[in-house]
Protein backbone atom coordinates (compact mmCIF):
# COMPACT_ATOMS: atom_id res chain seq x y z
CA UNK A 1 0.00 0.00 0.00
CA UNK A 2 2.39 2.96 -1.10
CA UNK A 3 -0.63 4.89 -2.81
CA UNK A 4 -3.23 5.51 0.12
CA UNK A 5 -5.04 8.51 0.49
CA UNK A 6 -8.23 9.47 2.22
CA UNK A 7 -9.97 13.16 2.33
CA UNK A 8 -12.89 15.60 1.58
CA UNK A 9 -14.12 16.67 -2.09
CA UNK A 10 -17.15 19.12 -2.62
CA UNK A 11 -19.50 17.59 -5.79
CA UNK A 12 -20.33 21.06 -7.82
CA UNK A 13 -23.52 21.49 -10.72
CA UNK A 14 -21.88 20.84 -13.53
CA UNK A 15 -24.89 21.09 -15.82
CA UNK A 16 -24.43 24.09 -17.14
CA UNK A 17 -27.69 25.10 -14.78
CA UNK A 18 -25.94 27.60 -12.05
CA UNK A 19 -27.07 25.83 -9.26
CA UNK A 20 -25.67 25.80 -5.73
CA UNK A 21 -26.79 22.94 -3.85
CA UNK A 22 -28.31 23.26 -0.28
CA UNK A 23 -26.23 21.36 1.23
CA UNK A 24 -22.86 19.46 0.07
CA UNK A 25 -20.59 17.52 1.51
CA UNK A 26 -18.26 14.64 0.99
CA UNK A 27 -15.28 11.91 1.26
CA UNK A 28 -13.07 9.65 -0.36
CA UNK A 29 -10.66 6.85 -0.20
CA UNK A 30 -7.81 6.32 -2.77
CA UNK A 31 -6.38 2.89 -2.96
CA UNK A 32 -3.99 2.81 -5.55
CA UNK A 33 -5.77 4.34 -8.69
CA UNK A 34 -9.17 2.83 -7.28
CA UNK A 35 -11.02 5.81 -5.77
CA UNK A 36 -14.11 5.25 -3.29
CA UNK A 37 -16.42 8.69 -3.18
CA UNK A 38 -19.24 9.25 -1.43
CA UNK A 39 -21.18 12.08 -0.61
CA UNK A 40 -24.94 13.83 0.31
CA UNK A 41 -26.49 16.98 -1.37
CA UNK A 42 -29.70 18.67 -1.56
CA UNK A 43 -30.88 19.67 -4.26
CA UNK A 44 -31.98 23.92 -3.88
CA UNK A 45 -35.55 24.66 -5.40
CA UNK A 46 -35.05 24.77 -9.74
CA UNK A 47 -36.07 25.44 -12.74
CA UNK A 48 -35.36 25.15 -16.53
CA UNK A 49 -34.78 21.86 -18.49
CA UNK A 50 -31.36 20.81 -18.15
CA UNK A 51 -29.64 17.03 -17.31
CA UNK A 52 -27.74 16.57 -14.15
CA UNK A 53 -24.30 16.87 -14.20
CA UNK A 54 -21.85 16.61 -11.17
CA UNK A 55 -18.74 17.35 -10.79
CA UNK A 56 -15.65 17.85 -8.12
CA UNK A 57 -14.43 14.23 -7.94
CA UNK A 58 -11.18 14.10 -6.42
CA UNK A 59 -9.41 12.43 -9.09
CA UNK A 60 -9.85 12.12 -13.21
CA UNK A 61 -10.84 9.05 -14.09
CA UNK A 62 -9.12 6.64 -16.33
CA UNK A 63 -9.76 6.65 -20.04
CA UNK A 64 -11.91 3.89 -21.11
CA UNK A 65 -13.58 2.93 -24.05
CA UNK A 66 -16.93 1.52 -22.23
CA UNK A 67 -18.52 3.44 -19.49
CA UNK A 68 -17.22 1.01 -16.28
CA UNK A 69 -17.00 3.43 -13.39
CA UNK A 70 -20.04 4.47 -11.27
CA UNK A 71 -21.69 4.52 -8.70
CA UNK A 72 -25.41 4.02 -6.50
CA UNK A 73 -27.58 6.20 -4.44
CA UNK A 74 -27.85 4.72 -0.61
CA UNK A 75 -30.23 7.41 0.48
CA UNK A 76 -33.29 9.31 -0.49
CA UNK A 77 -36.52 11.32 0.02
CA UNK A 78 -37.18 11.49 -3.83
CA UNK A 79 -38.93 9.80 -6.51
CA UNK A 80 -37.60 9.58 -10.08
CA UNK A 81 -39.13 6.03 -11.61
CA UNK A 82 -38.10 4.04 -9.06
CA UNK A 83 -35.96 5.57 -7.15
CA UNK A 84 -34.15 2.67 -5.42
CA UNK A 85 -32.59 2.12 -8.71
CA UNK A 86 -30.76 5.64 -9.58
CA UNK A 87 -27.59 4.94 -10.58
CA UNK A 88 -24.33 7.12 -11.84
CA UNK A 89 -21.71 6.92 -14.49
CA UNK A 90 -18.31 8.47 -14.56
CA UNK A 91 -17.53 9.80 -17.59
CA UNK A 92 -14.01 8.77 -18.86
CA UNK A 93 -11.27 11.11 -18.60
CA UNK A 94 -13.03 13.62 -16.11
CA UNK A 95 -14.30 14.76 -12.66
CA UNK A 96 -18.09 14.27 -13.91
CA UNK A 97 -20.56 11.81 -13.31
CA UNK A 98 -24.43 11.44 -14.62
CA UNK A 99 -27.14 9.75 -12.51
CA UNK A 100 -29.33 7.47 -14.12
CA UNK A 101 -32.44 6.12 -13.69
CA UNK A 102 -33.12 2.44 -13.97
CA UNK A 103 -34.67 3.12 -17.62
CA UNK A 104 -31.09 4.41 -18.51
CA UNK A 105 -32.43 7.74 -18.30
CA UNK A 106 -30.90 11.33 -17.58
CA UNK A 107 -32.03 12.72 -14.55
CA UNK A 108 -33.36 16.07 -15.43
CA UNK A 109 -34.51 17.82 -12.30
CA UNK A 110 -36.70 20.51 -13.57
CA UNK A 111 -39.66 18.51 -11.47
CA UNK A 112 -41.04 20.35 -8.27
CA UNK A 113 -40.61 16.32 -6.70
CA UNK A 114 -37.01 17.46 -7.19
CA UNK A 115 -37.08 20.47 -4.81
CA UNK A 116 -35.26 20.52 -1.63
CA UNK A 117 -34.99 16.65 -2.36
CA UNK A 118 -31.74 15.44 -1.52
CA UNK A 119 -29.66 11.96 -1.79
CA UNK A 120 -26.78 10.36 -0.22
CA UNK A 121 -24.30 8.17 -2.65
CA UNK A 122 -20.93 6.12 -3.22
CA UNK A 123 -18.99 6.15 -6.46
CA UNK A 124 -16.32 3.74 -7.17
CA UNK A 125 -14.04 4.33 -9.97
CA UNK A 126 -10.32 4.11 -11.34
CA UNK A 127 -8.34 7.36 -11.43
CA UNK A 128 -5.89 8.24 -14.52
CA UNK A 129 -2.90 7.81 -12.15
Amino acid sequence: LDDYEEGTWTPTDASGAGLTFASVEGTYVKIGQLVTASFALKFPAASGSYTSVFGGLPFTSMTTTATMWGGFITYTDFEVGDAGKVSFIVNANNTTFNPYTSESSPIQPNVSSMLNKSFRAIIVYRASA
